[in-house]
C-alpha cells in the first residue's frame, strides 16, 4: 500500500499551473483507491461526486477501488471494499470509519489514495465539505458559545482534531479545494501552505443540466405546478433550510410582493415546514410559497423556474447553484458560497451578508424584468460550459498523474 507518512514534494515547481504536462499515450494504468463514507446517486453532493468521479476515472483507463460504508450506483468495473463503522456516538462514527478503512487497505498498493471525507493518511484530500472549524465560527461567532458547543458535543472536537491532523503534510500530500474560499480556510484553520492546495471548482453534468433540456420541460413542469407564464418562479432547493437562508429569502420576498405580486417561491428539499409558518404568516406569503419536498430530478424544477436564490450561511461550492446556472437561470447567492466565484454581474448577484433581506429584495425587484432575467440566464449557461464534470475529472486525473511522476 502506498501511504505517505512523510512530507511529499510540492507542486510548486511543476509549471505555471502547478502541473507537469501529461502524456496521455504513455500506457500507464493508475491504480486508485477512492474513500468516502457513502457513494450513491441518491445521496448529497459529495456522495454523487464520488460516483461520477469513479465513472470518469475508468474512462481514463484507471483501475478504481472504492472504500466506504455504502457503495452503490458504481460501474461494475469498480472494485468495492465495504467497511463498517459504529452508528453512535457521533465521534465514534468518525474515528471508527478511519480505523476500518485503514484495516481494509491493509498492505494493498495504490498509486493514489483519494479521500473525499475525513480520512488519513491519504495522497489527496478533496475538501468538498469545506472546513468544519470555519462552519463552527459561522454558526457561533461568539467564542464563548462556540467553546460551549465543543464541550457539549465532543463530535465537534473530534472533527476539529481529525481535520487538523489530515491537513499535515505527513498525512496528506495534496489538498483539492472546490473553491478559492475553501483554499483560504484550509490555509487559515489547517495551516496548509498554498502550494499544497489545488483549486478545482465543482462541475456539472451538462448532458442533464442544460438550456435545451429545460426548454423542452418548461411548459409541462409549470403546468404541473399550476404556474402560468406570467408568474415569476423563484427556486430554493436545499435540505438544511435554516443554514441555506430560507428565512432571509422569505423576508425579502415579503418586502416586494405589493410591487411584484407575480413572484412565486418553490421550496424543494427536506425541512420542517412548521418552523417557517410564522415567517410565512408575518410576510403574507400563504399564496406565494409551494413546498414540493425532496426531488429526484432537480432539472425539472430548474426548467420550471425563472431564477434561483440560495442565501446560504456557508457552502464550500453549492452544486445546485452551478446546476441552475447551467440550466439558464440567473442566481442570487452569498459570498459564503464558493460557487459565487463563478458569478458576475452578468449572471447573478452575490450578497455579502446572508441575513441581508433588504439588498436581496432589491435584486429581486431588478430581476422582475423578463428581458433582464433572460439575458442573465443565458450568460450563466455560457459560463458553465467551461465547468463540466468531465473537465473536473480530467483536471483531477492530471493532478494525480503529476503526483505519481514526482
Amino acid at each position: 500500500m502506498k501511504i505517505y507518512d512523510s512530507p511529499g514534494a510540492s507542486l510548486r515547481d511543476a509549471g505555471p499551473t502547478g502541473l507537469q504536462p501529461i502524456d496521455w499515450a504513455d500506457g500507464i494504468v493508475v491504480k486508485i483507491a477512492l474513500v468516502n463514507k457513502v457513494m450513491s446517486r441518491r445521496g448529497g453532493g459529495g456522495e454523487r461526486y464520488a460516483v461520477d468521479l469513479a465513472h470518469h476515472l475508468l474512462s481514463f483507463d484507471c483501475q478504481v477501488h472504492a472504500y466506504g460504508q455504502l457503495l452503490e450506483d458504481l460501474p461494475q468495473a469498480v472494485q468495492r471494499h465495504p467497511v463498517t463503522a459504529p452508528v453512535r456516538p457521533g465521534f465514534r462514527k468518525i474515528t471508527g470509519f478511519i480505523r476500518s478503512v485503514r484495516s481494509a487497505l491493509g498492505d494493498q498498493h495504490y498509486d493514489i489514495i483519494y479521500a473525499l471525507t475525513q480520512f488519513y493518511p491519504t495522497d489527496i484530500y478533496f475538501m468538498g465539505g469545506g472546513m468544519h472549524e470555519h462552519w463552527m465560527h459561522v454558526r457561533d461567532p461568539n467564542p464563548v458559545m462556540r467553546q460551549l458547543r465543543y464541550l457539549i458535543n465532543p463530535t465537534h472536537l473530534v472533527m476539529r482534531r481529525v481535520e487538523r491532523r489530515l491537513c499535515r503534510a505527513a498525512n496528506c500530500r495534496v489538498v483539492i479545494a472546490n473553491s478559492n474560499m475553501v483554499k483560504r480556510h484550509a490555509m487559515v484553520y489547517g495551516g496548509v501552505p498554498g502550494e499544497r492546495i489545488q483549486v478545482v471548482h465543482n462541475g456539472v453534468d451538462l448532458n442533464t443540466f442544460n438550456l435545451g433540456v429545460c426548454r423542452q420541460l418548461r411548459t409541462s413542469v409549470r403546468r404541473e405546478l399550476g404556474f402560468g407564464e406570467d408568474q415569476i418562479v423563484i427556486l430554493f432547493i436545499a435540505h438544511n433550510w435554516r443554514r441555506k437562508g430560507l428565512e432571509t429569502l422569505m423576508r425579502a420576498l415579503g418586502m416586494i410582493l405589493r410591487q411584484v405580486p407575480r413572484y412565486q417561491l418553490v421550496v424543494a428539499g427536506r425541512g420542517r415546514i412548521g418552523a417557517f409558518a410564522k415567517i410565512i404568516q408575518q410576510n403574507k406569503l400563504h399564496d406565494h410559497v409551494r413546498f414540493v419536498g425532496p426531488v429526484d430530478a432537480p432539472q425539472r424544477y430548474y426548467a420550471g423556474a425563472d431564477l434561483m436564490v440560495l442565501p446560504t450561511m456557508y457552502d464550500p461550492c453549492a452544486g445546485v447553484t452551478l446546476e441552475a446556472m447551467a440550466c439558464g437561470l440567473p442566481v442570487i447567492t452569498t459570498a459564503s458560497n464558493g460557487a459565487s466565484e463563478l458569478i458576475n454581474e452578468q449572471s447573478g448577484f452575490v450578497l455579502e451578508n446572508h441575513t441581508d433581506a433588504t439588498t436581496l429584495s432589491h435584486y429581486l425587484l431588478y430581476l422582475a424584468e423578463d428581458p433582464i432575467r433572460t439575458a442573465m440566464g443565458q450568460h450563466a449557461a455560457r459560463v458553465m460550459q467551461d465547468h463540466s464534470f468531465a473537465k473536473v475529472a480530467q483536471r483531477t486525473y492530471e493532478i494525480m498523474r503529476a503526483m505519481i511522476r514526482k
